[in-house]
């Protein structure tokens, strides 16, 4: 050929256009990648925990792990395969306390955790929240470590580490938290001994139970730990708010109640309240109230949610190509070795 070009029918182009897709998953199962996909952003959020249940004040449950590379500097993407199928498994909360017979534990169950591409070298998980602390027989009032910790039940008892165990950056090194610990009661500078506390969020820690003791007139249950705000989705939602934890106060007045964290249960007077479905809020805590009818709070299911991201013109087309056309789709960026 006269323009020095390889013999044989040059074949054009065809462009090949791959939009963003945005897969939630609030359950256990596969995910597979579009065709032209080879890094994807994430948030992979655990369960949150159970809260506790004690007649004088139960902690609030631990929020689900959180882990995100979306918005995130120290995480990046994670390189994936084209159209690969992967396993992504969702953890489920943890159950809420039951004091029943009375004075046995209370404590809540933990959540389960939340493993992203399950059995590759890329798995990523976070670790299901810590259970809140249940009745004041040691150690089932103390709050138990987890993604985020749980609220210690009846004082003196502190609550769960968070960040248990620590999450790691891509590459190496300590990154973010993925969750805060649990509060306290009567512990370090905590205050309310006949309190529960509230459990840790993905943004903060949990609330300490406040005391005006020995009248116990004015106690309050320590609210949970602030969620945190993702927009992966496209709209801002906040993950992982702390279950608050429940109080006990003297006299006969209703007891005074901890917040709990965005996306987690607040407890209410007798039961806690679960935690938010797919938002990995932990369960708020509940005043046991001398009965044996009564239990903490549910913790939220967690979620993972993939972000593919759209792809322009990739140019792609078999056959012969003459060296112009070669030079020319190069100077465009649309030419693949």
């Amino acid at each position: 050929m006269a323009n020095g070009g390889i013999i044989g029918p040059p074949v054009s182009p065809t462009p090949v256009s791959q939009c963003a897709v945005i897969t939630s998953k609030t359950s256990t199962g596969p995910f597979t990648t579009q065709p032209q996909t080879t890094a994807v952003d994430y948030l992979v959020v655990a369960g949150g925990a159970g809260g506790g249940v004690c007649d004088k004040g139960g902690g609030g449950g631990g929020a689900g792990g959180y882990i995100t590379s979306f918005g995130c500097a120290c995480r990046g993407q994670v390189t994936v395969g084209k159209a690969t199928a992967y396993t992504m498994t969702v953890g489920g909360g943890g159950a809420g306390g039951v004091d029943n017979p009375y004075a046995t534990n209370g404590e809540g169950a933990d959540g389960a955790n939340s493993i992203a591409f399950c059995g590759t070298p890329i798995a990523i998980t976070a670790e299901g929240g810590g259970g809140g602390g249940g009745t004041n027989a040691a150690p089932t009032s103390i709050g138990k470590p987890g993604g985020s910790g749980g609220g210690s039940g009846l004082g003196p008892k502190c609550g769960g580490s968070g960040n248990t165990p620590p999450a790691n950056c891509s590459g190496a090194g300590p990154g973010p938290v993925q969750g805060y610990d649990g509060g306290s009661s009567k512990c370090g500078p905590a205050s309310g001994s006949n309190t529960g506390a509230g459990g840790g969020g993905a943004s903060a820690v949990g609330g300490n139970g406040s005391s005006n003791s020995p009248s116990c007139s004015a106690n309050r249950g320590g609210t949970g730990g602030a969620g945190a705000t993702n927009c992966i989705t496209g709209s801002p939602v906040i993950y992982g708010g702390g279950g608050g934890g429940t109080s006990w106060v003297t006299g006969g007045s209703p007891a005074v109640m901890g917040a709990g964290g965005p996306g987690g249960g607040g407890p209410a007077d007798c039961s806690g309240t679960n935690g938010t479905t797919n938002l990995g809020g932990g369960g708020g805590g509940a005043n046991g109230c001398g009965a044996t009818s009564r239990t903490g709070g549910t913790g939220g299911p967690g979620i993972i949610i993939i972000k593919e991201p759209a792809l322009c013109t990739v140019a792609t087309a078999s056959g012969m190509w003459s060296q112009q056309e070669q030079y020319y789709y190069s100077t465009l960026g649309e030419w693949q070795a």
